[in-house]
């Protein structure tokens, strides 16, 4: 499982978790939950996204991801994090249109050094739950402001969990 939260312990915590539950073979094809149709040659894998409010469950639902855009995303977030990026905005691919993940990085001048200071929205489509409207746009979601090592974990465990499954 790949968390991440806002650091806080107790009914304030918020949380967005990635439960990877299983890799799809690659001669499945074209596979789909919900409108969205991603082909399994590429490695797909089929995982949970939850939001957390302390111990409660907000909202939950299964999606498809592809591992190759997941691998660039983790990539992105760690050169991006390492100051190797010369963008301040790094957006999840288009390949898992299920899962929205944005991540912004902003600096702050201080006179002693400047400090940089993160913040990410993960996002489930609305579109994955209501077929009959297809994918319509982004549905609910956790706002976040977290550490860069616990972003970059989130970024590695995603990735890690991704490719065991595919094994």
């Amino acid at each position: 499982m790949a968390e991440i939260t806002n650091g806080i312990s107790g009914p304030a915590r918020l949380a967005a978790r990635v439960d990877i539950m299983e890799g799809i073979p690659p001669n499945a094809g074209m596979v789909a939950i919900g409108p969205a149709v991603l082909n399994a040659a590429l490695g797909v894998v089929r995982a949970r996204v939850s939001f957390w409010l302390g111990k409660r469950e907000i909202c939950g639902h299964k999606v498809l991801l592809h591992s190759s855009a997941l691998k660039g995303w983790a990539s992105e977030v760690k050169a991006l994090i390492e100051g190797k990026s010369n963008r301040d905005v790094i957006y999840s691919a288009m390949e898992n249109p299920e899962l929205l993940m944005t991540i912004w990085r902003h600096n702050v001048e201080r006179e002693e050094s400047p400090v940089a200071y993160y913040e990410l929205l993960a996002v489930l489509d609305t579109g994955v739950f209501d077929p009959e409207t297809g994918i319509s746009g982004e549905g609910p979601g956790v706002f976040l402001s977290p550490k860069p090592e616990a972003l970059l974990q989130f970024a590695e465990d995603l990735l890690a969990e991704t490719e065991n499954a595919l094994r």
